[in-house]
C-alpha cells in the first residue's frame, strides 16, 4: 500500500497540499540540497524570480533549506535516510551516489507523480534513479557537458565553426596550440574523473553499462586513452593537464591562453563575463561531436540532480506535492532562467529560455543524446580513482594506453566484487 495515503486528493488539487484550514498557519518543509540548487529555486540568480513564491502562499508552505557541498551533502542525506524518522522532507541526490543501497532508504514515487506526464525527461535520468521498476527520486537539475571555443582564436587560423567531429576537433586543437607561448588549442579538466569522460564518450567507450556492469569494450577505451595521450605530445593539451581545475581553465580562457575547453553549457555566462575578459562574446558552445562514424553524431556527459523522499520522511504527502510542483513546465522555465539545467527538454523551447539562454538548442541536442559513463555501485569512488589514476598515466606516456585501458577495466571488476 502506497504511502501517499492523500494522493489522490493531491492530485485532484492540483499538486496543492491537503490540508484543514488553509492559511492558519504555515506547514513546514525541510529542504537538503546543493547552494546552486536552492539560488535556481530561489531566485537569487538569474532572471526567473522565486520559481515557488505562488506555490508556498497558495498553500501555506514555508521551506527550510539546508544546505552543503556535494560530499557533505551526501554524508548527511545518507544518515538521515538510514532512521526510521528524520526532519529532512527531501533530499537532492547526485546520480554518482545513487547506488542501490541509497535508493533503498528512499519512497517510491510513482504513485506520487501518478498523472503527471514526464515524456519530455530523457528516460536515461529517469533509470538511473529507478529501483525494481520503481522511480525513487524525480530528476530535477543536470549539467551536460559541451564544447566552448574562442571563435575569434579560431578565425585567427581561418576556422569559421565548432569541429563537427572529434578528428576536427583534434586537428584545431593542433593548429591552435604554441606551447612554447603558453598558448593551447583544447583544455579539459584533467584533475577528476569525469572530466575526460566526453572523449571516451566520443570513441563509443564506457566504463560500465546501465545496471552498473564492466564493459568488455576495451579497444574503444584504449582508443580514447591514446586520443589524449596524442593530444598531450602534441602540446594541444595545457602541460599541467593532470593539475588544471576549472578555475585555471577559467581564467585561461580569459585570458585567451585556451582556444576550447570542455566544461557544462552553463560555463557559457561566466566565459563571456565582460568584466573579466576581452573575448566577451566571442566564446560560444556547441555540443561535444564524435567521432566520424559513430552514433549519435553528438556526445555528452551528464551529471543529474535527483529530488528523493527519505523513507522515515515526516511529511510525505507534502514532500510529494513539492516534488510534483518542482517538475510543472512553468517551474522548470523559470528555475531554468535562473541558470537550471533544465531535465524537461521541452523547456528549452520556451520563448523566454530561447532569448535568455544563447545555447538553448545545442544544449537540448546534447541532452537528449546524454549518458552516464559509469553507472553507481558501492565501490564507484574506488573506481573513478582507478580510472582517473590510469587516464592520468595514459595521457602523460607513463602507460600505454592499452595497459591503462586494460588495468582501468580489471580495477573496476575487482572494485565491483
Amino acid at each position: 500500500m502506497s504511502t501517499f495515503k492523500g494522493v489522490k486528493a493531491l492530485i485532484a488539487a492540483g499538486a496543492g497540499l491537503v490540508s484543514g484550514a488553509a492559511g492558519v498557519c504555515a506547514q513546514e518543509l525541510t529542504v537538503l540540497a546543493h547552494p546552486s540548487i536552492q539560488a535556481s529555486v530561489m531566485g537569487t540568480t538569474g532572471t526567473g524570480g522565486d520559481a515557488l513564491a505562488d506555490w508556498r502562499a497558495k498553500n501555506g508552505v514555508k521551506i527550510n533549506w539546508v544546505t552543503a557541498d556535494i560530499g557533505p551533502l551526501h554524508d548527511r542525506l545518507m544518515r538521515e535516510a538510514n532512521l526510521s524518522s528524520t526532519a529532512i522532507d527531501v533530499g537532492l541526490i547526485l546520480d554518482s551516489y545513487a547506488t542501490q543501497a541509497a535508493l533503498s532508504k528512499f519512497e517510491p514515487l510513482d504513485t506520487c507523480l501518478k498523472g503527471l506526464d514526464l515524456s519530455d525527461i530523457p528516460q536515461t535520468f529517469l533509470d538511473q534513479v529507478t529501483q525494481d521498476g520503481k522511480l525513487k527520486a524525480l530528476p530535477i537539475r543536470h549539467a551536460t557537458t559541451a564544447l566552448h571555443y574562442n571563435a575569434a582564436l579560431l578565425a585567427e587560423k581561418g576556422i569559421q565553426q565548432a569541429p563537427a567531429s572529434f578528428e576536427d576537433l583534434v586537428k584545431t586543437a593542433k593548429a591552435l596550440s604554441e606551447r612554447g607561448a603558453g598558448r593551447y588549442g583544447l583544455s579539459i579538466d584533467g584533475t577528476n574523473a569525469g572530466g575526460t569522460f566526453n572523449v571516451l564518450m566520443a570513441y563509443g567507450a564506457t566504463l560500465t553499462d546501465a545496471k552498473g556492469q564492466v564493459t568488455a569494450d576495451a579497444e574503444a577505451l584504449t582508443r580514447a586513452f591514446q586520443a589524449l595521450a596524442d593530444l598531450y605530445a602534441a602540446g594541444a593539451l595545457p602541460s599541467n593537464f593532470t593539475a588544471m581545475g576549472i578555475d585555471q581553465i577559467t581564467q585561461g580562457i580569459w585570458q585567451g591562453r585556451i582556444a576550447m575547453s570542455v566544461q557544462p553549457f552553463n560555463r557559457y555566462l561566466t566565459y563571456n563575463d565582460k568584466s573579466k575578459t576581452d573575448y566577451a562574446g566571442q566564446i560560444k558552445v556547441a555540443a561535444f561531436p564524435a567521432v566520424e562514424g559513430q552514433k549519435p553524431p553528438f556526445v555528452a556527459r551528464t551529471t543529474v540532480w535527483s529530488a528523493a523522499i527519505p523513507v522515515g520522511s515526516k511529511n510525505k504527502e507534502r514532500a510529494c506535492a513539492l516534488l510534483r510542483q518542482l517538475v510543472e513546465p512553468e517551474t522548470v522555465v523559470r528555475m531554468t532562467l535562473n541558470g537550471n539545467g533544465p531535465v524537461r527538454t521541452n523547456a528549452y523551447d520556451d520563448p523566454r529560455v530561447k532569448e535568455a539562454v544563447p545555447y538553448a538548442d545545442a544544449e537540448k541536442q546534447a541532452v537528449l543524446g546524454a549518458k552516464f559513463v559509469i553507472s553507481p555501485f558501492d565501490g564507484i569512488g574506488k573506481a573513478q580513482d582507478l580510472y582517473l589514476e590510469n587516464m592520468q598515466a595514459a595521457a602523460l606516456g607513463r602507460k600505454t594506453a592499452a595497459q591503462a585501458a586494460r588495468d582501468t577495466l580489471d580495477g573496476i571488476a575487482a572494485a565491483r566484487k
